[in-house]
């Protein structure tokens, strides 16, 4: 083997190497969603009536949230848990709920819920997108007639 051919193998090889180490060993890195308090809002349409729905969350840097529900701006709903993001999809699970009764002003115990995903995008200090999909046709329709459809929305960050 000629020293020319010896020297092309070489970097030929080192070529390969170089790509490989550059492809594998810079894995995207997934991003995060920052710590801080997070809003949403929709305004439906019953009948005659606008109903403003919002939906308050706090993600903490140990990847814990806690989410108020609200409806006309009374509290609805608390629920809290645990979350992670894998391939731009949101991951809430170990997650707890407690509702409010108006009658008593109080909230009652934390029961369990169950596990739930929805995709992410443009995650950035000012707030992220996630995408709003309806699991069944019978929510589809039902949110159709208020107003509200499947597809990407905004929360926006109010503070720290």
């Amino acid at each position: 083997m000629s020293r020319r051919l010896r020297l092309r193998s070489m970097v030929f090889v080192a070529l390969i190497l170089g790509l490989l180490v550059l492809f594998f060993g810079c894995e995207r890195k997934q991003k995060e969603i920052p710590p801080g308090l997070y809003a949403v809002e929709y305004t439906l349409h019953a009948e005659k009536n606008e109903i403003l729905i919002s939906n308050v969350v706090r993600y903490t840097p140990n990847h814990e949230f806690e989410a108020l529900h609200l409806v006309n701006r009374e509290p609805v709903k608390k629920v809290r848990g645990k979350y992670r993001i894998e391939k731009d999809t949101l991951y809430s699970f170990e997650k707890t709920s407690s509702l409010f009764e108006p009658e008593w002003s109080d909230w009652t115990d934390w029961t369990p819920e169950e596990p739930s995903s929805v995709q992410v995008r443009k995650i950035s200090t000012s707030g992220y997108e996630y995408y709003l999909a309806f699991s069944k046709d019978a929510e589809r329709t039902r949110y159709a007639q208020l107003g509200l459809t499947e597809g990407w929305n905004t929360y926006r960050r109010i503070g720290e």
